[in-house]
């Protein structure tokens, strides 16, 4: 004996695989998706609106800080070949003076 298909309809006239009423389901969408593009476009439009753009001053001084961080980073190269140098000097006075202290007998290792 064949069944009776089984009537799922909901009150309201609900849709059952969507959460919009059945009526307006498109027109509903259509408006969610305009809202979805309009909203950060206006906002992207609204920032680029209201940045400021550079003075002609600004970018002056800019330019002047920037030789000064040149300058300085110049300086500390220069002195960081300074202080490698006498790490070296400095090393190589160690190793005579332990090479002297081993022929004379005495303790050089701690």
């Amino acid at each position: 004996m064949p069944r009776a298909a089984a009537v799922f309809a909901l009150p309201h006239n609900f849709g059952n695989t969507t959460c919009y009423p059945n009526e307006q389901p498109i027109t509903f969408r259509m408006k969610r998706i305009l809202l979805a593009l309009l909203l950060p476009g206006t906002l992207m439009i609204i920032s680029f609106g209201s940045a400021q753009t550079p003075d002609a001053n600004q970018e002056q001084k800019l330019l002047a800080l920037v030789k000064v961080v040149q300058t300085q980073q110049a300086q500390i190269a220069g002195n960081q070949e300074k202080i490698d140098e006498k790490l070296t000097g400095l090393g190589e006075t160690i190793r005579t003076a332990r090479i002297f202290a081993e022929r004379v007998g005495g303790k050089h290792k701690p």
